[in-house]
């Protein structure tokens, strides 16, 4: 009798410590601040207590932050964590600013952001959460894609779905627009060494590694967050290109979803991608003794 009561009492305290963590949750989302302005325009906070002007027609980002402050939080780890104060920080496919304001907060006014979006429709928003967060001190925002040449392509996507964006005219695009290409190497100072960077092109990221490679090989600590999708990385070559783009001395680490960082080998790359939805994930790549010493607590063996 006694040990039926026992265990009625335990299954009651696991059901109202259930209850504790959806109430913590919906209590989250209730409290979120959030301002409907004009024009598609919206304003609300990210988790880390910046301001943030959002678009209100997107569907891929928008709502997640507007109901939580954070979008890809296994990918925002990583990067917060391994950016320090002072850095220089390039941000390739920055939308409205969501890495943009994180980092440029965290780097502080003695680093310096350079960030990079071509769509003129998303440009906007980018430009004012830089402004609206006191970053224009420390961080240039660029109206132009990045790839291995100067040259004009065409920037396409389809309905609210503007953080897929490309240049690789792979769908039915009821969107698009002509947009400026120049490359990384012919923007950024021949003196400025990089410390991070974070690159989602859509596709486009080993045409950007091409076109950044003095900038890379004159910082050889610079780290690099990169999305990789196994079919569109391909249409160029092999995915073992990865190690020469971005350094051989560094070490590959994909991103876990809890935003754990785990070593692995670039020939591996290729099966694992195999495995994840629409092949694709993001992979940070250093030198293992910076990651260990700005990241460390990320490492899993």
């Amino acid at each position: 009798m006694i040990g039926t009561t026992v265990g009625a009492l335990r299954r009651i305290e696991e059901r109202l410590a259930l209850m504790d963590g959806r109430l913590e949750f919906l209590t989250s989302r209730l409290n979120r601040p959030y301002y409907t302005l004009s024009e598609g325009w919206g304003l609300t906070f990210l988790d880390t207590g910046q301001y943030f002007f959002v678009d209100t027609s997107d569907r891929a980002i928008t709502p997640w932050i507007i109901m939580g402050g954070h979008w890809e939080p296994n990918v925002t780890r990583p990067l917060l964590t391994y950016a320090q104060p002072g850095m220089n920080v390039v941000d390739i496919g920055a939308h409205m600013g969501y890495y943009t304001v994180k980092l440029g907060a965290k780097i502080g006014p003695t680093g310096r952001l350079f960030a990079f979006e071509p769509n003129p429709l998303i440009f906007p928003f980018c430009i004012e959460n830089v402004k609206i967060n006191n970053l224009s001190g420390h961080t240039m925002v660029f109206d132009c894609a990045l790839g291995n040449t100067k040259t004009t392509e065409t920037l396409s996507y389809s309905g609210n779905n503007s953080v897929n964006a490309n240049l690789l005219f792979e769908q039915s695009a009821d969107v698009s627009f002509k947009v400026q290409v120049n490359k990384l190497d012919d923007i950024i100072e021949p003196h400025t060494k990089i410390d991070l960077i974070k690159l989602d092109a859509e596709g486009f990221e080993r045409f950007i590694l091409e076109g950044s490679q003095n900038a890379i090989k004159r910082s050889p600590h610079c780290a690099l967050m990169i999305e990789l999708g196994l079919e569109r990385w391909e249409r160029g070559g092999a995915i073992d290109d990865l190690t020469a783009l971005c350094g051989r001395t560094k070490t590959i680490y994909k991103v876990c979803p809890d935003g754990c960082l785990e070593e692995i080998d670039v020939k591996k790359i290729k099966d694992f991608l195999l495995t994840c939805l629409f092949h694709e994930n993001y992979f940070f790549i250093g030198e293992k003794d910076k990651i260990r010493t700005f990241a460390g607590e990320l490492l899993r063996s």
